[in-house]
């Protein structure tokens, strides 16, 4: 992998997904031009943690690309930013295999997210984006109830 795509994931701030299991939620730009909004890099010495299989290639329903194949790495325009991100997953799951939290915005919006897999990239309300995150706060009583699973980007994973 060429260096500076090495110290463009460096720049990123990473999310602690697990107790030492960081991710780096980015964007990136491959060798053929594509622009992908939502990459997660992993170390390939945390890639079993995060996953519990050996390789990319054995692990069913994800989306890889080859570190080989990425020309840049910048920030996401879709990614929560990394102190609220791991403070969800500090907070832990909700149920099984997701997490429930409601995002406050300026002007009074909160908007609540029912999220499966990483909580690093999300769709934000319209007119705003990761820098108008206030708060994370607690999703209780008619907020749970209410609470459905919203779309969420697709996302890429990278090894390197």
């Amino acid at each position: 992998m060429v260096n500076t795509v090495q110290d463009g994931i460096m720049a990123i701030e990473p999310t602690e997904i697990r107790p030492d299991v960081l991710i780096y939620p980015a964007s990136a730009t491959t060798r053929d031009r594509r622009i992908l909004e939502c990459v997660c890099f992993v170390e390939r010495k945390n890639f079993s943690k995060v996953f519990l299989y050996k390789s990319p290639e054995e692990t069913p329903g994800v989306q890889w690309i080859a570190a080989d194949q990425i020309e840049s790495v910048l920030e996401s325009t879709a990614r929560l930013p990394a102190r609220f991100a791991n403070q969800i997953y500090q907070a832990g799951e909700a149920g099984m295999g997701y997490y429930l939290f409601t995002l406050a915005f300026p002007f009074f919006l909160r908007r609540t997210y029912v999220v499966s897999g990483i909580v690093d990239f999300l769709y934000y309300p319209l007119w705003f984006k990761p820098g108008d995150v206030r708060a994370v706060v607690g999703s209780y009583g008619r907020a749970r109830r209410r609470a459905r699973p919203r779309p969420m980007p697709e996302v890429n994973w990278c090894v390197f």
